[in-house]
């Protein structure tokens, strides 16, 4: 299934549904697979799609309308978005009460959609298509568990094992649908949580770095080099800089 914004019914070579202001049109389209995705292309930026997929094509005032933060991508077609699909798919459009019916759906399907993406319970497929839903979702609770808990000392074992998964479907999946590996998403996320600390606290450097889970002074100095291109010495006089007395008298 794709949700489009900003898309034309001759742009689309797929059968679709097209929702552009008062008018729907709805084509034959084969049966919900198990394996679907919905991928949402919002102001024409394209976005990975393949296989039978139904295209719903929204103008940008629709978008504007149900004010969604809505962003290209693509994810696994949930079991909710998946019935209200079925209820159109049953639904032949043979009077008008049966086309209002089925634009009522089509926006029920976009406006759930845009829901269930703000709140973050779509299960992202950009990059996993080689992967099922169900170790899809558990990549994507091994990159959550990082954000929470990445100051403890996290090892590939471990957050493989807290999520269900072996270590080499975890590695596999990561690359796949994070572009890196599990080492450097840990690593970036405790650097960039360093970067805020030394910006927004007064936390001694060495405590920065033991707070966002690096136990030697000199690997987090290096670690955050590497990834900023300046130690944190320098992170942190550049934010306590005195005020420029040409721009403060201004």
């Amino acid at each position: 299934m794709i949700l489009a914004s900003g898309a034309t019914c001759d742009a689309i070579q797929r059968p679709h549904i097209q929702l552009c202001g008062d008018s729907t049109i709805l084509m034959t389209f084969s049966a919900i697979r198990t394996d679907a995705f919905v991928v949402v292309e919002v102001d024409g930026e394209a976005a990975d799609a393949c296989g039978d997929e139904v295209v719903i094509a929204l103008d940008r005032g629709f978008v504007a309308d149900i004010d969604a933060d809505l962003r290209s991508g693509s994810w696994h077609l949930c079991p909710e978005l998946r019935g209200i699909l079925s209820d159109m798919r049953v639904r032949r459009p043979a009077g008008r009460l049966d086309r209002l019916y089925i634009q009522a759906k089509a926006t029920e399907l976009a406006c759930r959609t845009a829901e269930l993406l703000t709140a973050g319970a779509l299960t992202p497929s950009s990059g996993s298509r080689d992967l099922s839903e169900f170790d899809a979702r558990r990549v994507v609770r091994a990159r959550d568990l990082i954000h929470q808990r990445f100051a403890e000392d996290l090892t590939l074992h471990g957050i493989a094992r807290a999520c269900g998964l072996n270590r080499s479907l975890l590695s596999r999946g990561f690359r796949l649908m994070f572009g890196k590996s599990v080492a450097q998403y840990l690593a970036h996320t405790r650097l960039d949580a360093a970067r805020r600390l030394l910006v927004t606290s007064d936390l001694v450097i060495s405590s920065v770095g033991h707070a966002c889970g690096y136990s030697n002074n000199a690997a987090f100095t290096r670690a955050f080099g590497r990834r900023f291109g300046v130690p944190p010495s320098v992170t942190r006089r550049q934010v306590h800089l005195p005020p420029c007395p040409a721009l403060s008298e201004r």
